[in-house]
């Protein structure tokens, strides 16, 4: 994020405006998330860039839905795009689209198979 704001703003901005960018850690905690993200909406942002981890999706989701701010994140938590915010944009595939492709692989590209006990 922070390498395409430089890379952004060298070239001139967006609409000849450089664009600010403010960093919060949420710690992988939801507490610290909740509080980063109040935080981060009195900012009056224009779009929140995260959380990542879903569980801290989870617990701000609200937050920015009732602030009317857009939201991209990289939860995969299945649930996610159930809980009904217009104003949430995941940025990976979900759980349920993911997780499939990765077990392909393993048993296509790696050949993995799987281990048997002997009992």
């Amino acid at each position: 994020m922070i390498l395409a704001v430089e890379e952004i703003n060298a070239k001139g901005g967006v609409l000849k405006q450089k664009l600010d960018l403010t960093l919060f850690d949420t710690q992988t905690n939801p507490g610290v998330a909740r509080a980063q993200m109040q935080k981060a909406i009195d900012g009056d942002p224009y779009m929140i860039f995260g959380p990542i981890l879903s569980g801290n999706v989870k617990v701000t989701l609200e937050m920015v839905k009732d602030a009317q701010i857009p939201q991209f994140v990289g939860g995969e938590a299945a649930e996610l795009t159930t809980l009904g915010s217009p104003y949430m944009f995941r940025t990976s595939f979900g759980q349920q689209i993911g997780m499939p492709k990765i077990a392909n692989y393993i048993r296509d590209e790696l050949k993995a198979r799987p281990s048997r006990s002997s009992g």
